[in-house]
């Protein structure tokens, strides 16, 4: 997985906007270190942007931009309600095209989906 920030629930949008910049520029360099030392290893970028629907799909596009061996939803499971969690995973799923695996962290107890 690449570096990123995932900021707490809830936040102003001036932190969640300057968190996406730092995962961004993180990913890149994470990205760029793959490629120049020729490592085996898979590199997924991870979507970020809290609970902001415009912010998740700028994180989508740019990390498609830079380009990984797969993706994750990201920044969720970080103290919001479980309403605000499954909105910020739908909005983030459907913008971005994805190209290659696809994954998402922090959903929870494990035991609660299993029931």
């Amino acid at each position: 997985m690449a570096f990123d920030e995932c900021p707490p629930w809830p936040c102003s949008r001036d932190v969640l906007e300057k968190s996406l910049e730092r995962t961004l520029r993180w990913a890149k360099i994470c990205r760029e270190e793959q490629l120049a030392t020729k490592t085996k290893n898979l590199l997924f970028g991870i979507v970020q942007g809290g609970d902001q629907a415009d912010l998740r799909k700028k994180s989508c596009l740019a990390l498609q931009e830079i380009g990984f061996d797969g993706y994750a939803i990201g920044g969720v499971s970080v103290g919001e309600p479980e309403k605000e969690m499954m909105a910020a995973i739908d909005s983030s799923a459907p913008i971005c095209q994805w190209i290659g695996p696809v994954m998402s962290w922090g959903w929870g107890t494990p035991t609660r989906w299993c029931e």
